[in-house]
Formats: structure tokens, C-alpha cells, sequence
């Protein structure tokens, strides 16, 4: 699991996450699609590659079902093993491509029913579902009675809905190994995907599966993957250039950062009084520094001070091995509050390097991004009406602390680690 440590800076309150060696732990639930070019160990290689420590297992019987695998002995002895950082479950290849109505009664139950076994054994890990790719010439077998199949692109556009009905319904996300795969066909039709069954992956096929797992799993470039399995230079360079393409700021098409842990706090002060609340079922540590020296441990409290002026009040919070961290200038007086944080910006982290903050109420949501020097960086502006977003991105940033300051007197600073 992952682990980080914590700083605290006491003159600027910001806070410093520090990761440490830490180790990946992936299920891959399957079938040959999977098990075809080990694909588990092909993505331990990649990783290991690039500098990460992943342990991988897996169970791919060959024409394996999601309703095969939740009365298979060996999957479910894997599953409640728990502790798993990433559980990856794979449907067989033509199923999710049927019929709706089809799909609803054969598919979609047990989907849920594996994701809720995961969700049990491991609360902190998270379901991905491997969208896998329309055969090379469509499913000649299935095209007579269902004609949508009849072609790559027509069984291949099932496939990618289909998965993301099933992450959506399960708070999951996608791994979308076949979106990658139309990417190389449309921009590179000479490259060969398919083993000569027009349906299994080639080497080629399993190693751009291998990248796409490394992008969405750990939400950064495949840059530093440099492990090759005997692909050509060109092949390599395509297969880097397809996952990051179709992954890499498009991190909301796959639900990627989508079930995110984002506590929705209520802060509000009345008179002399400040009193807070959220919830986490999962918490590790919950820490309130109200800035006069108290501090509380719950997901709520409501603290008096004995002095009116500006307090900085910090919550930090320790879940499933990360850490949030979020803070907010509190101004008291008597007789009367003139602070009420009811409808505060909400900042949520979406990928590495990403940013989503949402402004509610009307008018403008201006932003500025500074850095630990309180110099500012970049400054954003938006019109907004009831509700609207703004994506800050930092990968053309170095490494290091960043903070962002809306110009809403309500709002918290918002501080992470990039």
C-alpha cells in the first residue's frame, strides 16, 4: 500500500507530502485476453521499468465470464486475500457488445457483484475495468443475428460503452486498452495488433495494454517505461505515443480522479464560535488546528475563541494512505460572524498534475496559482452561472508545492504537491 509522510510548516501552513518507497499491489481478473503475452507480467516489467515497485497476480481461464469467475474458488480466494491497490476485471470478449437487454441480465449483475466482493476485502483499492477492443474484422460469428457487430468499429464502440456503463454504475475506473488500439488503427493502420486469430493481442497488442494500465493506474506519462519486449523502435514509440494520447487530459472519459475522496465541508462561524463538519467513514486521522492552539481529532467540533481576528484554521486528513490537507482564514468578531462558508469552491485533484476547481453561485470565479514564495504563477478567470469548472495544470511546472487562492472571501487555500 501506499505510504507518505507529513510535514507541517508552522510559519507558512503549508502542508509537505513526502512519498516513500512504496509497493502496488494488482489483481488481474480475466481471461485469455489477459492471460495472452502474460499480460500482468508484461505491465510488473513496464513498471519495474519505470522505476516502480507493483506485485501482480491473476486468474485468466480461457472464455472466462465475470458470472464464471464469482463462483470461481481461485478468483474469489484472490479477491479476499484484500489488500489490493488496483483489482482489474475483464468481461469475455464478445459479451459486452450483445444486445442491451442482454448485457443487463449477463454482464452487468456480476460486475457488481465482483466489485462489491472488491470493495469489501480491499476499501481502499479501486476496480478497473480493462475495456478490451472489437475483433480485427468484426464478430462474424454474432453479425447475423446482431448486425451492430458486424464491423471493428461497430463491435469496438460497444465494447468502450458498454465498459463505461459498468465503471459508471460501480464507481470505477477504465483502463481503455481498446480506445488505445483504434487510436494505432486509425493513425497507424499498417501496425499489427492482432495475433492470426484476428481476435487474441499480438506482442505489439498485450505491450499497449501493458501502457495503458501504467497511465491510468498511476495518472502520468508512460515516458519512463523504457522496458521493451522485442518491439521495434517505431512500434515502441507508438504504443508510448497511443496511451498517452488518449489517456493523458482526458482523465474524466475514463472516470480517472472521478471517485477521488473529496470531503464536502461545512465551515461556518457565529459570533465567537467556528464549528465544522464533514464525513469519512475511512479515516485513518482526522487533525483540526483552529489556529489558537486547539486541535481536534473528529469530523466534527465547534470551537470558541477568547479573542476576536483572522485565525488560520487547517484540517488534515490521513485515508487509505494519502494524504488531503485544506485550509481557510477565519475572521471573528463580536457581535456577529462575517464569515459563513455555505457555499464554498470545491478543489479537487483529477490527475498528477490537474486541478479541478468548481465555483457555485454567479458571477466570476478568478484563480491564482502560486508557489511556496507566495509569488504568483498564473492567474485564471471564468463567468460562471450556478456552476463552473476551471482545470489548472501544472505539468509544464516543476516539481514541488503549489497553492491556489480563488477570489471568493469564503474559500479555502487550496495547497497540494506536485
Amino acid at each position: 500500500m501506499k505510504c507518505f509522510l507529513l510535514f507541517l510548516s508552522f510559519n507558512s501552513l503549508f502542508t509537505v507530502l513526502v512519498a516513500q518507497v512504496d509497493t502496488t499491489h494488482v489483481l488481474f481478473i480475466g481471461n485469455s485476453y489477459t492471460g495472452v503475452n502474460t499480460l500482468p507480467s508484461l505491465f510488473q516489467l513496464c513498471t519495474g521499468s519505470a522505476g516502480r515497485n507493483v506485485v501482480v497476480s491473476s486468474n485468466n481461464p480461457g472464455g472466462y465470464s465475470f458470472q464464471l469467475h464469482c463462483t470461481n474458488a481461485t478468483t474469489q480466494s484472490l479477491i479476499q486475500q484484500g489488500n489490493w491497490d488496483y483489482v482489474v476485471l475483464q468481461e469475455q470478449s464478445q459479451m459486452p457488445s450483445f444486445p442491451l437487454d442482454q448485457v443487463v441480465t449477463d454482464c452487468f449483475p456480476y460486475a457488481k457483484q465482483l466489485n462489491d466482493s472488491i470493495v469489501k476485502y480491499s476499501p481502499c483499492g479501486e476496480t478497473v475495468f480493462y475495456q478490451t477492443w472489437g475483433r480485427q474484422n468484426g464478430d462474424a460469428s454474432n453479425c447475423p443475428n446482431w448486425p451492430p457487430v458486424c464491423t471493428y468499429e461497430g463491435m469496438d464502440s460497444l465494447l468502450q460503452l458498454r465498459y463505461g456503463m459498468m465503471a459508471d454504475s460501480n464507481e470505477a475506473i477504465v483502463s481503455p486498452v481498446g480506445a488505445c488500439w483504434r487510436y494505432i488503427r486509425t493513425h497507424y493502420p499498417d501496425v499489427v495488433l492482432y495475433n492470426a486469430d484476428q481476435s487474441h493481442p499480438s506482442l505489439m497488442g498485450s505491450y499497449v495494454a501493458a501502457l495503458s494500465f501504467y497511465v491510468a493506474l498511476f495518472r502520468e506519462s508512460c515516458t519512463a517505461v523504457t522496458y521493451n519486449p522485442g518491439l521495434s523502435d517505431a512500434e515502441m514509440s507508438i504504443a508510448h505515443e497511443a496511451a498517452d494520447h488518449v489517456i493523458i487530459d482526458h482523465w474524466l472519459d475514463w472516470n480517472i480522479g472521478q471517485f477521488d475522496y473529496h470531503p464536502i465541508i461545512s465551515l461556518d462561524t457565529n459570533g465567537m464560535t467556528v464549528s465544522a463538519y464533514f464525513e469519512c467513514l475511512d479515516c485513518d486521522s482526522i487533525n483540526w488546528s483552529t489556529g489558537d492552539g486547539s486541535v481536534y481529532h473528529t469530523t466534527q467540533f465547534s470551537h470558541p475563541y477568547n479573542q476576536p481576528g483572522l485565525y488560520g484554521v487547517t484540517l488534515t486528513i490521513y485515508r487509505c494512505g494519502k494524504y488531503y490537507s485544506q485550509y481557510w482564514e477565519v475572521l471573528v468578531q463580536l457581535p456577529n460572524s462575517i464569515l459563513n462558508h455555505q457555499a464554498i469552491s470545491t478543489f479537487r485533484r483529477i490527475s498528477d498534475s490537474q486541478i479541478a476547481v468548481t465555483g457555485m453561485g454567479n458571477g466570476t470565479l478568478e484563480l491564482g496559482l502560486f508557489n511556496v514564495q507566495g509569488q504568483l504563477i498564473e492567474r485564471y478567470s471564468s463567468q460562471y452561472s450556478n456552476e463552473h469548472q476551471i482545470i489548472v495544470d501544472l505539468k509544464n511546472n516543476g516539481r514541488g508545492m503549489y497553492f491556489l487562492k480563488t477570489n471568493r472571501v469564503n474559500d479555502p487555500i487550496y495547497r497540494f504537491i506536485y
